[in-house]
């Protein structure tokens, strides 16, 4: 936190400086959605993590199809810009198609990228992102059938 007292202007400032991080379910899971879309757009919801009264599990994400696109859910890159963040996934690098304000939640940012063909078949895989700031968020765990 950081505080801004300028002589003269009669107002204290709060603010608050933070790095960039991602949500997650239980340990790592990342709380996120993601659609497959076809090449006419029709979109198809995906789980990503599937939760009964036992606990969460994460949803294996098929691949083979059409391409998926994730979405992660944070704090702390809202004024971030798509062009700047870089996100692997599974060790592949994935293209950053938004990195913004969710726009229907004040305070909830979004990420949303486009899932590597590659990393098909890697089971358990790490997504990790860097933001311009030069700050990585939290890497979180999705699963990749």
């Amino acid at each position: 936190m950081f505080l801004n007292d300028s002589p003269g202007d009669g107002f204290v400032t709060a603010g608050v400086s933070s790095a960039p991080g991602f949500y997650t379910v239980r340990a790592g899971f990342a709380a996120a959605s993601a659609l497959s879309v076809a090449q006419d757009f029709a979109q198809t919801p995906v789980a990503v993590v599937a939760c009964a009264t036992t606990g969460c599990t994460l949803a294996p994400i098929d691949l083979s199809g059409n391409p998926v696109y994730l979405s992660l859910y944070g704090t702390g890159f809202d004024n971030a810009a798509a062009s700047g963040v870089t996100c692997t996934v599974a060790g592949q690098n994935a293209t950053v198609t938004y990195a913004g304000p969710q726009m229907q939640e004040p305070g909830l940012d979004q990420l949303n990228l486009l899932l590597p063909k590659s990393a098909a078949g890697a089971g358990l895989a790490t997504v990790s992102c860097a933001f311009p700031s030069a700050h990585a968020a939290n890497p979180v765990q999705i699963s990749i059938r």
